[in-house]
């Protein structure tokens, strides 16, 4: 390691721990701004692009008798449509943190049984009643609350014979971009504006281990990347579509990544030549076990 990468990690580590003593951190109500701005591009430029996996999830579950149904972090209501119409004597919940994908769901929702709430999906969870549902599905969203306690509080409201369904980004996921994130913070940690801590999960024996110590058995558990061709403007530059993806929902902020500036112009610059993305998930069904 050079002189100057390690002098800009030392700079890097005092200003998260002075952020982090003076309770700057990116909290949820960033994550919710960020999405809450790109909601109306959201779909065209990001979700359509990892749909294909949401719907293969959707399309594994096969509980016949289904009453309740929560949809985490439900975003624009893709999932939360499609269990509607899987599961038509349901009532379904999508809860998300951010208004704006919430009112892009509204608009597009036809589903009589499909009401959406503005919630934190952990602090949602924990006011609900134990043993009250019958399904909780996520796709792509539990990664930035906290995993396991996502999953110790599903099994708690889940009935003996409920299934949690969902779909999380792995801490290594889309390298091109975090890669170039890590090196924008070493250079210009002076940017940095909040601590962070992600919550995405490390490996797969994470999230086996929380399922199976919270009473689940697992029924089907998938390790898998996604491929997502980059698209640029007609600059050439990557960042402008990565605001509306969601990939650096919260993140952005956090270095002000989010306007012209010396960071976000050495970040464009990290990722010139990246033609792909790689987004690396698990996704998993698990049974509640009878007691």
């Amino acid at each position: 390691m050079n002189g100057g990468k390690l002098t800009g990690l030392v700079k890097l580590n005092l200003r998260a721990a002075k952020l982090a003593m003076t309770n700057q951190w990116l909290s949820p109500d960033i994550y919710a701004d960020s999405y809450d701005r790109l909601s109306a591009k959201y779909d065209s430029s990001w979700r359509r692009h990892i749909e294909t996996v949401t719907i293969g999830l959707l399309e594994r579950l096969e509980t016949p008798k289904v009453f309740r149904i929560l949809d985490l972090g439900c975003g624009t209501g893709l999932s939360s449509r499609i269990l509607a119409s899987k599961f038509p004597e349901a009532s379904v919940t999508g809860i998300d943190i951010s208004k704006g994908m919430l009112s892009v769901a509204e608009s597009m929702s036809g589903s009589p049984n499909v009401r959406y709430q503005a919630a934190d999906m952990l602090a949602y969870l924990e006011k609900t009643e134990p043993e009250s549902v019958d399904m909780i599905f996520s796709s792509w969203a539990i990664g930035y609350s906290k995993p396991g306690e996502i999953i110790a509080h599903a099994s708690r409201v889940l009935r003996p014979g409920g299934t949690l369904a969902f779909i999380v980004n792995f801490a290594d996921t889309l390298p091109e971009v975090f890669g170039a994130y890590k090196r924008t913070m070493i250079a210009f940690s002076e940017q940095m504006n909040m601590a962070m801590w992600p919550g995405f999960p490390a490996n797969r024996r994470f999230l086996e281990k929380h399922l199976s110590g919270c009473g689940f058995s697992i029924e089907h558990f998938r390790d898998d990347h996604v491929p997502i061709n980059v698209q640029r403007n007609d600059e050439g530059k990557i960042l402008p579509w990565l605001l509306e993806t969601g990939a650096l929902a919260g993140f952005d902020q956090a270095m002000n990544l989010d306007r012209v500036n010396r960071g976000s112009e050495f970040f464009e610059s990290c990722l010139v030549d990246v033609k792909t993305l790689h987004h690396h998930y698990a996704e998993a069904i698990g049974i509640k076990n009878e007691s």
